[in-house]
């Protein structure tokens, strides 16, 4: 487990290296250095956990997930579409991680519309699509 991410596993054997970040309630992302330690972690979960294998990674909280011969590229393009659509692409950016000791007021901030709250459902929807 990593010290800083409580939802990151790592495992590292020889130059082999293997995480595992386990979000929402039970959804995992599994990736790795080594296809071999990836189909063995796959086939220990699946012998556990019953798991459905997906495939590739696309798309991850936002991110779109792109393979080339250099390496993996992520993108937050179709997110950024996303806030334009929503009305939001002139918001201020967030640094990320954010502090963890950060609190929210009743008192800053815009309020959002207590009837009509279908933009920002449907924002936070598109994080897990």
């Amino acid at each position: 487990m990593s010290a800083n991410d409580h939802s990151l596993f790592l495992k590292h054997v020889d130059t082999s290296t293997a995480a595992i970040l386990v979000y929402v309630v039970d959804d995992i992302v599994l990736i790795g250095n080594n296809y071999e330690e990836i189909t063995h972690i796959t086939m220990l979960l699946d012998q556990h956990f019953k798991i459905k294998n997906l495939g590739d990674l696309i798309y991850f909280l936002g991110f779109e997930v792109a393979r080339s011969r250099t390496g993996i590229h992520l993108c937050q393009r179709k997110y950024t579409l996303d806030l334009q659509e929503a009305g939001m692409i002139d918001c201020a950016p967030m640094p990320t991680p954010m502090v963890h000791c950060t609190s929210l007021s009743t008192k800053q901030g815009t309020r959002l519309n207590e009837n009509d709250c279908t933009t920002y459902i449907r924002l936070i929807g598109r994080l897990y699509t």
